[in-house]
């Protein structure tokens, strides 16, 4: 009995020290027959015998295969330190292992997932017992790598560490591509679920972000807040072999965004339900610059919009966003447009609608703008309206961008506005503006003002340049050396851009000199005039057309009448055979001449009768003959039937003449004096 105790206690003493003996082996063979469990194949272990403090894994080596890709893990140096009693509790001191290599062969697999119908129940994740699960204090991993090899030709590799302590997790991996360096990864994580990344070349940032995650009952929380350093990210993902829209390489700067993201707990597979579900609020700001371009050397938007998506709709606020433009420096401005404004745009149809206003320095008045469009064809409305301005204001704004031939202009009232809409129709779309011009009066070069100018128009443009309008213009006078007065005339306008554009204008007259001139409809390309018609000439009074010509001591009075063939082609304009007739009641010429005409006519008997016969002349018809040349040579042809009382007993008096001017020099002439205008404005005051 005795010994058959002592055997007892002997095998009771020596059990555990032949456990402790044996295990490297058995922990050996449970661990490769857990690995060989989870599909892992060959797996290799080497153990070193533990201590009260400590164990030890040599090296680990397993192997995964499936759907033609390779998955190994190898790692070395593993040490589990523990304190005896603790352990006996299940709680490790330190998890710390030297080497770790992960690496995934083969080929990238083409094949996509079917998404069914089905949710994914986020509750299952646990995420509150993510740090509780770690089976140490503290797990260490010294040198981590990682090696992923597709198609022979991507290799993609990461060198770095893993440190996870109850209150932090975070990691450090130095990135490679085809053994080119690509920066540095950082990442940290907490219990709150509180997660920084951050991505890093050439001790530049080129993006990073924090996220926080608040799990609920029904609903997951996902706040985050993300950068992105354009310059950075340029220099960046060409390393990674991605090629960068060309549009993309002149930009630089930096974006912000700020989101705040609600899953339900029952998030759905399919992405169309995804999209329905999701609730998120965001607010996009940041700065970008495009470098020098062929029509600016550079520009810079300022970014600002925030917006809300819910049931796949998404709703947009601009505010404040601007872009400056700083133009070439033989060019005079800098645009700098601001918008502010709302999107709507449902993600079901695709279809958007647009309410907002365009400012700018170098607008005269704000742009309103209303669109409703569906991207998914597309088609629909742009309306737009820009409110009345004055031109005075916008000639001073625009003055640097006219041409250096409208110097001499200058507008001293006047207001205009504009309104229309853009219609899109597929790959059609069709213009319609409404200008309108109102109470515009102006000057050039101090020698003509044009006063009480009204337009109003309706102008159509379609996607094959097709112009169609119509519309009336209204001129209240007109001070060229001569007073005209109106016309008011209705025009339209026809035809193709940008050459084959025909102008018609409704009949209509202007009033100078006290008498009509009547012009019919006419029709013409006004970007190229070609114009042969008939003016009607009316109730012209002979001493206002006498009061043109600076000839001292003449006088006439009469009313004349009749045509005046006019031919214009360009800037070129011709009169041939025109012809003034006086009315039936006759006139009167009296001509008192200067001593030097008077000489003239005593050493000339031809010129000194008629001379006499014109100091009181009674005509009881002028036939006046005129031609006139582009150059503005003038060729006046004039008949003279009736007497002088006080000439030979009022003998019958048949008399030609022929004079020969230019009307531009005398046009001229009378600009500079501004003679006729003065004695018109003082007989109207009579």
């Amino acid at each position: 009995m005795r010994k058959w105790l002592f055997g007892l206690l002997l095998i009771t003493t020596l059990l555990p020290l032949l456990a402790w003996l044996s295990l490297p082996w058995t922990g050996q063979y449970l661990l490769r027959e857990w690995l060989l469990e989870q599909g892992f194949s060959a797996p290799a272990l080497t153990f070193s015998h533990p201590s009260w403090q400590a164990f030890e894994i040599d090296h680990i080596a397993v192997s995964r295969q499936q759907d033609g890709q390779t998955l190994s893990l190898e790692a070395q140096n593993i040490q589990l330190s523990f304190d005896p009693m603790a352990l006996l509790r299940g709680q490790l001191k330190e998890l710390r292992v030297d080497k770790v290599h992960l690496a995934l062969e083969g080929t990238a697999t083409g094949q996509t997932t079917e998404t069914t119908d089905g949710h994914f129940d986020l509750s299952t994740l646990q995420l509150g017992q993510l740090f509780r699960f770690a089976p140490s204090n503290r797990l260490v991993v010294a040198q981590l790598q990682l090696d992923v090899r597709l198609d022979k030709q991507q290799h993609w590799s990461a060198r770095g560490n893993i440190d996870l302590e109850p209150e932090l997790l975070q990691t450090r991996l130095a990135l490679q591509y085809q053994q080119q360096p690509l920066g540095y990864f950082d990442a940290t994580l907490d219990p709150d679920f509180q997660l920084s990344l951050v991505l890093s070349h050439n001790q530049a940032v080129v993006t990073q972000g924090q996220y926080r995650l608040e799990p609920g009952a029904k609903q997951w929380l996902v706040e985050a807040h993300q950068s992105l350093n354009l310059n950075a990210a340029k220099t960046w993902a060409p390393l990674t072999g991605l090629t960068l829209p060309a549009d993309i390489q002149p930009l630089s700067g930096e974006l912000d965004l700020d989101t705040r993201v609600r899953l339900p707990v029952q998030l759905p597979l399919q992405p169309d339900a995804l999209l329905q579900t999701l609730e998120l609020d965001y607010r996009l700001k940041g700065q970008l610059h495009h470098a020098e371009h062929e029509s600016f050397t550079a520009a810079t938007l300022h970014l600002d919009t925030q917006g809300t998506l819910n049931q796949l709709q998404l709703k947009s606020r601009f505010n404040d966003t601007r872009l400056q433009i700083q133009q070439p420096l033989d060019y005079p401005l800098s645009p700098e447009l601001q918008l502010n404004g709302s999107l709507d745009l449902n993600l079901s149809n695709l279809s958007s609608s647009f309410d907002g206003v365009i400012a700018s320095a170098q607008l005269p008045a704000p742009l309103n703008l209303k669109a409703n469009v569906d991207l998914s064809k597309p088609h629909g409305r742009i309306n737009f309206n820009l409110p009345a301005f004055s031109l005075q204001q916008a000639m001073s704004l625009y003055a640097p961008l006219l041409p250096a031939s409208f110097k001499p202009l200058q507008i001293q009232s006047g207001s205009t506005e504009v309104s229309g809409w853009l219609a899109i129709n597929y790959q059609d779309w069709h213009l319609k503006a409404s200008p309108r011009l109102s109470d515009l009066s102006l000057s050039w070069d101090e020698t003509t003002q044009v006063q009480g100018v009204s337009l109003t128009t309706d102008l159509e443009l379609n996607q094959s340049l097709n112009l169609t309008g119509q519309g009336s213009l209204d001129v209240q006078q007109t001070d060229s050396g001569i007073r005209i007065y109106g016309p008011r005339v209705d025009f339209k306008l026809n035809g193709q851009l940008p050459e084959e554009i025909q102008l018609s204008l409704s009949p209509f007259s202007l009033s100078v000199l006290d008498g009509i001139i009547a012009l019919p409809a006419l029709t013409f390309n006004p970007l190229h005039p070609t114009i042969d018609t008939r003016v009607a000439v009316a109730a012209l009074d002979l001493q206002d057309i006498l009061a043109l010509y600076p000839q001292e001591g003449l006088y006439g009075s009469g009313m004349l009448g009749g045509e005046l063939p006019i031919r214009i082609d360009g800037d070129r304009v011709e009169i041939n055979n025109g012809q003034l007739l006086s009315s039936a009641e006759g006139g009167v010429i009296r001509y008192q001449p200067t001593p030097e005409i008077a000489l003239m006519g005593q050493q000339n008997p031809g010129v000194k009768m008629a001379l006499n016969a014109l100091t009181d002349l009674k005509f009881e018809l002028l036939d006046l003959g005129f031609d006139y040349q582009p150059d503005g040579d003038a060729f006046f042809r004039a008949r003279l039937k009736g007497y002088n009382p006080d000439w030979q007993q009022g003998r019958p008096i048949d008399l030609n003449l022929n004079i020969e001017e230019n009307l531009l020099d005398l046009w001229r002439t009378l600009q500079l004096s501004n003679q006729v205008t003065d004695t018109i404005d003082r007989r109207f005051q009579r």
